[in-house]
């Protein structure tokens, strides 16, 4: 007998039995046995669709599927159970409304928030959390395909959206954190529904859990629910968002908040975030400026220019942008600063020109060109070395207008690597420096003069100033001859040999351990017999270089001179001579050294002597001085 049978059968009954027999069918765990008991409940014979949402939770999921298209028949049955509040089996009505309704149903659900039955209430505020979620979603769904973020609700959301201030006001308090989650999905939109949840809970429940909820909650939503409490007219909520806003530092809060702030159209809400004693939205983005998008950051960039407080103030926050990795960012920046007149100072610019992408640095160059700052050589020179062409034409032009004296004024403050750069690039654009170097090499004063034998030195032009260098040779200061014979090319010059000879005389005994120098560096042997008699010179340090140069020239028996001044019984002898050995380092020279370091009982030398053997090993030795 199959269940057909079996219902053809119970059709023969009265109505009271039948309708007990299908009741105890929808019973069973049989998809057959389920379905057919509903079809004869939902028929025109009996007509008990009561008894079908009764049962709905225990019905198999496909029996739910196949009745699920009876919708329009069944929900309103549910809705009367619903909303008469007194049917002991309302938890199925809202189990079936929560499955079959659609975004509307959720106004229905929300009869069941503070339900007697916790099962009832945990179905309807489920329910209404789904349906609320499925409309954030499609706001999120269009931010996210570029579409405009609606602005309006269908109908069905409409409901959603009451049905969720229900929530926010009824909902249990073990709910509240996941409310206030679901806030931050709809960021500054919620608080036209929740404000009045706020005015009269802050202190317990819900609005307890939303202000602790703002300090951790999704940055992108809590930033502009922050935003909009601290424009709101209302003093106890504008305290509210002032104090999340001076209290988060995270990134993705900080880039919520610049969102939020450039995207108002409000007067009176624009005015206020133009004012920094107003609303302090600028201490939240100020430490994440260099993570900003670039539209964020140049919407940001364009509040602070009109911004009402000091210039000094407003040039201090503009120039956080120089350090954002964005060229185009550092070009707003920099037309930010030009609006300001930069009457702070271009420090935040130099290092922009020092360190910027080259669209950044080209603005900032062009600034500096056009406000003519009292350091813009200074601020221009690290552009002279810049691998973009454009970059390095600009500061070259611009740095040949300045005075040979002016760059003698920085020449102190630079380092090695300015110097150069700087004066070589002056020596290619001024036809005069060369004449003007010469003249400094002619001043009166030792000083000036040695400072032009260093620019000299740097920029590599003594061949070119052969002739007054020679003259420095004999010069009355010491420091100048020192420096001049260490400089000076010599090669081919008979005048240069003459006045080098008079150097090797000087009573400075640097002059002389220079002038020794430069003849080793001429390579001659012809230059031999000057030099041995210095292998006899009073100080040390001209013995020891007049033994290295005539070694370089041929001389091997200047070994035994070396050999002799490490018996010399002045200690700063036998350290020259340790290390003009290191130098030449002939055959069996560190082996020699070696066997000399535990006799000797000067602890310098015996230190050099460790040195310089170490040093023998890596080609390297350093001189005494």
């Amino acid at each position: 007998m199959t269940f057909a049978d079996t219902l053809q059968y119970l059709a023969c009954l009265p109505v009271a039995q039948q309708v007990d027999c299908l009741t105890a069918a929808l019973l069973e765990r049989d998809e057959v046995v389920q379905r057919g008991a509903a079809q004869v409940l939902l028929g025109k014979g009996i007509r008990r669709p009561d008894l079908v949402v009764d049962h709905w939770p225990g019905l198999l999921p496909t029996v739910q599927q196949d009745l699920a298209v009876l919708r329009q028949e069944l929900l309103p049955v549910a809705r009367d159970k619903i909303v008469g509040g007194r049917d002991a089996k309302r938890l199925a009505a809202f189990r079936m409304v929560d499955e079959l309704g659609d975004t509307a149903a959720a106004e229905l659900l929300a009869v069941g928030i503070c339900d007697s039955i916790a099962e009832v209430a945990t179905v309807a505020i489920d329910g209404v959390l789904r349906r609320v979620r499925t409309y954030a979603a499609a706001r999120r769904k269009a931010r996210e395909s570029g579409d405009a973020e609606p602005v309006s609700r269908d109908a069905g959301q409409e409901t959603a959206w009451q049905a969720f201030g229900s929530l926010l006001r009824r909902a249990p308090e073990s709910r509240h954190a996941e409310l206030c989650a679901l806030l931050f999905e709809f960021g500054a939109v919620s608080l036209s529904l929740f404000r009045s949840v706020l005015l009269t809970q802050r202190e317990g429940g819900i609005g307890r859990t939303f202000v602790q909820a703002l300090g951790t909650g999704d940055g992108i939503g809590a930033a502009q629910l922050a935003v909009a409490l601290a424009l709101d007219l209302e003093p106890a909520l504008q305290r509210i968002g002032l104090q999340v806003l001076r209290e988060r530092r995270d990134a993705a809060f900080a880039t919520g908040v610049a969102r939020a702030a450039t995207a108002l159209t409000d007067d009176r809400a624009v005015a206020m975030v133009r004012s920094l004693r107003e609303l302090p939205w600028w201490g939240a983005v100020q430490h994440a400026v260099p993570t900003l998008p670039v539209a964020d950051a140049t919407a940001v960039l364009a509040l602070l220019v009109d911004a009402t407080i000091a210039v000094d103030l407003r040039q201090a926050a503009i120039e956080t942008f120089c350090a954002h990795p964005d060229g185009n960012v550092q070009v707003a920046a920099v037309a930010a600063l030009r609006r300001t007149g930069v009457v702070g100072g271009f420090h935040a610019v130099g290092r922009l020109l020092a360190g910027g992408a080259a669209a950044g640095q080209r603005a900032a160059a062009q600034l500096v060109v056009d406000l003519a700052p009292p350091d813009r050589v200074a601020l221009l020179t690290p552009l002279l070395g810049a691998d973009d062409v454009e970059l390095r034409r600009l500061a070259v032009r611009e740095v040949s207008k300045v005075s040979f004296a002016r760059y003698l004024d920085r020449f102190d403050g630079m380092d090695e690597r300015q110097r150069a750069v700087a004066g070589k690039a002056l020596a290619k654009i001024d036809a005069q420096m060369l004449d003007r170097l010469a003249g400094e090499i002619g001043a009166l004063d030792a000083a000036r003069r040695l400072k032009a034998l260093q620019i000299v030195d740097v920029i590599g032009a003594g061949q070119d100033l052969r002739t007054p260098l020679l003259e420095l040779l004999d010069d009355p200061d010491r420091r100048v001859r020192a420096t001049a014979v260490r400089i000076v090319e010599l090669a081919g010059s008979v005048e240069g040999v003459q006045v080098l000879l008079g150097a090797l005389g000087d009573p400075d005994r640097r002059v002389r351990a220079n002038a020794i120098e430069a003849f080793e560096e001429l390579d001659d042997p012809r230059y031999v017999k000057m030099l041995q008699p210095f292998l006899r010179d009073p100080d040390n340090r001209v013995r020891a270089n007049a033994a290295k140069a005539l070694w370089n020239l041929g001389r091997t028996e200047v070994r035994d001179e070396l050999l002799a001044m490490l018996d010399d019984k002045d200690e700063m002898a036998r350290v020259s001579a340790v290390w003009a050995i290191g130098e030449i380092a002939f055959p069996g020279a560190r082996e020699l050294l070696l066997a000399r370091e535990d006799s000797d009982r000067s602890g310098k030398v015996r230190a050099k002597i460790r040195e310089v053997t170490a040093a023998m090993a890596a080609g390297a030795t350093e001189a005494p001085r």
